[in-house]
């Protein structure tokens, strides 16, 4: 909902060239179009100068250029709180908690899983190549062998993803029945 101070607020901000305070104010902190966020700093950039020519003390439009070095400062402040709040939750999001990192040690790696792990690649991967077809046999050389992702399969093969999801299930079903016989 917008009261007429607002709507004045507004008239007053894209009126002439005053805008141009809510781009220096971003552009002080740094921000360029490029960064991802660019947008919406601009726009509080906008919302905090609605807040500030309604709260001014006077008439903005009657010293124009003393309220607009006013409200440029304050919106500087304002989206520099805002940007500094912003790293500051990204960095905790980033870092999380240092004790959980150090007790969070990798376990030691037991050899003879890792040559049973490989024994069983190389029996699925003989199998498939024996008695599949060349789609399931790439899938499954792929994925296990190159770690390859379906739509880098697909690419690699000039097949569509869905394509490559059929060669996944037919894998499957082949590597069950032949569990199911043993």
């Amino acid at each position: 909902m917008t009261t007429p101070q607002d709507t004045a607020a507004c008239d007053f901000l894209f009126a002439e060239d005053h805008e141009r305070i809510i781009y220096a104010a971003v552009r002080h902190l740094r921000l360029t179009p490029a960064h991802p966020d660019y947008e919406d700093y601009l726009q509080e950039g906008r919302l905090i100068f609605i807040q500030l020519y309604n709260d001014y003390e006077g008439d903005p439009t009657a010293q124009p250029h003393r309220f607009l070095a006013y409200a440029y400062q304050r919106v500087k402040w304002r989206l520099s709180d805002r940007l500094r709040r912003d790293r500051k939750r990204t960095e905790q999001q980033l870092t999380g908690d240092p004790t959980t990192v150090i007790g969070e040690q990798p376990a030691p790696v037991d050899f003879a899983v890792t040559v049973e792990a490989a024994d069983l690649q190389w029996h699925l991967l003989s199998l498939v190549a024996t008695h599949g077809t060349a789609g399931e046999w790439w899938y499954l050389k792929e994925r296990l062998l190159d770690h390859r992702s379906i739509a880098e399969i697909a690419a690699q093969h000039g097949v569509g993803r869905t394509t490559v999801y059929r060669w996944r299930t037919a894998v499957m079903r082949r590597l069950a029945r032949y569990f199911q016989k043993k």
